[in-house]
């Protein structure tokens, strides 16, 4: 697997330990990496862009394109607009991801996007199932103190009978969790995606693979659900 590097430092150009990459264990998603502990998640390819990634979405300026078969997985962008010009700098000094755009009149590069955005963005934070909005979650008493590392909890014992008879419950407006431990199909229905989550009772969550056109494809994680945040701007759903 190929990763962008940071310099060790502004004055030795050799590889850093800070890098850039994209996971290919499970479904594959776009990581940064401090040594080799991961470090931020930009989660996976949705259709439009990636699921975990402000600024890795189409907009008015970038282009993205996904590419992912049997012989290769990379993503390219390409600039709408080529009178502009862009770089990208992997920070090693405040360990940040930024893209900078040349401003012209102002003969100056001007900051366009970084990552991580905040304290919520490095990898999970709150560690498995960190989101009390999740029926059935609730999260232990250190969470008082801003110590967040164990997650949160089961309020009742996994039956997997019991969630064969109530089914999954919709979550809309949350980052997409690691898909490190996850399935996909990419011909299958909502539905059928959902009646294979129940016969699995590993299965923690399932949704569509691919957002565009009403969505399509079926994307199964399976055990904890890993790196999840508020994120209102994601289009998608899990459930």
């Amino acid at each position: 697997m190929r990763r962008v590097s940071a310099w060790k430092n502004w004055d030795d150009s050799s590889p850093g330990d800070f890098t850039w990459g994209i996971s290919l264990e499970g479904f594959p998603q776009v990581i940064m990496w401090k040594g080799s502990k991961e470090f931020y998640h930009g989660s996976h390819w949705s259709g439009l862009g990636f699921s975990g990634a402000l600024e890795l979405k189409a907009n008015p300026v970038f282009e993205f394109k996904f590419v992912s078969n049997e012989d290769e997985v990379y993503y390219t962008y390409s600039l709408r607009n080529e009178s502009l010009v862009s770089r990208i700098v992997m920070n090693q000094t405040i360990s940040t991801r930024q893209r900078y755009i040349w401003i012209e009149k102002a003969q100056s590069w001007r900051l366009y996007a970084s990552v991580p955005r905040d304290n919520c963005d490095f990898y999970n934070l709150c560690g498995s199932n960190g989101n009390r909005v999740i029926v059935g979650l609730d999260r232990p008493g250190n969470w008082d103190i801003m110590d967040w590392t164990q997650g949160c909890f089961l309020t009742e014992k996994w039956n997997c009978e019991e969630r064969r008879k109530h089914g999954f419950a919709k979550l809309s407006g949350l980052k997409a969790p690691d898909t490190s431990h996850s399935w996909v199909n990419e011909s299958m229905s909502l539905n059928e995606c959902r009646e294979k989550g129940l016969e699995n009772c590993s299965c923690k969550a399932y949704a569509n693979s691919d957002v565009r056109g009403g969505g399509s494809g079926c994307l199964m994680r399976f055990g904890d659900l890993w790196d999840i945040r508020v994120f209102g701007w994601w289009s998608g759903s899990i459930c």
